[in-house]
């Protein structure tokens, strides 16, 4: 599978679909977090972003108050790619989509390690059940992604929004209010 950075795809699919689908809309997703990343997005040609883990860390949100605790005190650099997650929530997910996670004691033992946790996934999947009954996030699974890092409260996704809107106006308008 090829992995192409957002600084480089997000172009191309943007020339792509004007190319191909001019009506279509292309939004920017990854690691965007605040009005820094909107107006990035929006500068590379995004008509928009997808916005994941910073709504998740939103009162709104269908999270465990111990899952934000735990997540707030996160960086980017303590989430993980892997495939473990989906066995055990037996999700199909297609090769190369796998979930970001923060890490914990499940994923030391299961990351890389998916076939000894498919062959064992009856008691993985009765241990991760437990774990998540219990909010015990040391097997539970907290899905962020690397935004994580530039995360530090929970906020309500209206503030977040606005917030987000107000910044990056802020600074794709730097050039036009300094000349």
């Amino acid at each position: 599978m090829i992995v192409r950075s957002t600084f480089t795809l997000v172009p191309d699919v943007v020339d792509l679909a004007a190319d191909r689908a001019p009506d279509t809309l292309v939004l920017a997703a990854g690691g965007v977090t605040d009005g820094r990343g909107l107006a990035a997005a929006l500068a590379l040609g995004a008509d928009g972003a997808l916005v994941g883990t910073r709504f998740w860390a939103s009162p709104e949100a269908l999270v465990s108050p111990r899952a934000h605790e735990r997540a707030l005190t996160a960086g980017g650099d303590d989430t993980v790619r892997t495939r473990a997650y989906d066995l055990v929530r037996r999700l199909d997910w297609p090769a190369g989509y796998n979930a970001r996670a923060l890490g914990n004691a499940f994923l030391d033992t299961w990351h890389g390690n998916e076939d000894a946790l498919a062959a064992s996934l009856p008691d993985a999947v009765a241990d991760y059940e437990k774990a998540v009954a219990a909010e015990d996030f040391d097997t539970a699974a907290i899905l962020v992604g690397e935004g994580v890092g530039l995360i530090d409260d929970v906020r309500p996704a209206a503030d977040i929004v606005h917030d987000m809107v107000r910044d990056a106006a802020r600074i794709l308008n730097k050039d036009s209010v300094q000349r």
